[in-house]
């Protein structure tokens, strides 16, 4: 299956008078929930989706308290999840503190085999499949 997408117009906003440029930009289709996963996941196993969800939710919970705990969470081949800063700088080393940190941000990296899957993603412009 290929990933839809569909052409948006932008100004640059550092110069106004810059003729609009288009881009593409993806398309979803839907929003996938964590109980819709977790139906998926039980579908023709031994597990119910309330069991999965039970253990998305812990593993939601404990990816979240180790990211506040400033730890890079692993999750092997889907890749890493960590935690990043915008900062302003200062002039010394000196004048550095928790006040230079603006604001936090989640990086995500994916594993070696999800970024090649990555790679073999098909994509057409959304009303011509």
């Amino acid at each position: 299956m290929a990933v839809k997408f569909h052409i948006i117009g932008r100004r640059n906003p550092s110069d106004p008078d810059a003729p609009e440029k288009y881009y593409p930009s993806i398309r979803s289709d839907r929003r996938i929930t964590t109980n819709d996963l977790a139906e998926d996941i039980a579908d023709g196993g031994s597990l119910t989706p309330p069991d999965v969800k039970g253990a998305v939710d812990a593993l939601k919970r404990k990816i979240k308290k180790n990211l506040i705990n400033g730890d890079l969470v692993d999750l092997d081949e889907l890749g890493s999840i960590s935690l990043r800063i915008k900062t302003t700088g200062s002039d010394t080393p000196e004048e550095v503190s928790a006040k230079n940190i603006k604001s936090v941000l989640v990086r995500f990296i994916p594993g070696k085999e999800f970024k090649r899957e990555l790679q073999q993603i098909e994509f057409v412009l959304d009303g011509e499949e």
